[in-house]
């Protein structure tokens, strides 16, 4: 597969539009045919709701989960994380899980590449990985 180009949406503020935007760019994206990941960076997992799933703290596994083994050094090459969503991409799931690895993140070393190292060993099986980003 040619080299997957990797967007993010970001923005400090709330309700500007990152989900809609992040969700539409995917669903146009699969549309014409690319392989797509969307990736939900945001704890509140307005994102996940977008997709479907109402309920994304009740959900086992998901991207702070993913996130707490990279930490924790205890990262696979299995992702049960990225799931599919009817519409033609797949998806990773967000949810308060999120705000626990920011904390878990402010001892680790190369905290800034955590998320950079998860999308690496996910990203090859794409054409496109899309995610909303929550910036301070």
């Amino acid at each position: 597969m040619a080299k997957t180009k990797v967007i993010a949406v970001a923005n400090q503020k709330g309700g500007v539009g990152k989900s809609t935007t992040v969700f539409n760019l995917g669903a146009g994206l699969a549309a014409n045919g690319k392989k797509v990941l969307l990736v939900d960076v945001d704890p509140q997992g307005d994102l996940t709701k977008m997709l479907g799933l109402r309920k994304p703290n009740d959900l086992p596994l998901t991207l702070g989960n993913v996130m707490n083994n990279i930490v924790a050094g205890v990262s696979g090459n299995e992702h049960p994380e990225i799931m599919q969503h009817h519409e033609g991409f797949d998806f990773v799931p967000g949810n308060r899980s999120l705000s626990a690895v920011e904390v878990c993140l402010v001892t680790a070393m190369s905290r800034e590449a955590v998320l950079q190292q998860y999308v690496k060993g996910v990203k090859n099986d794409y054409d496109f990985c899309v995610q909303i980003t929550i910036t301070d």
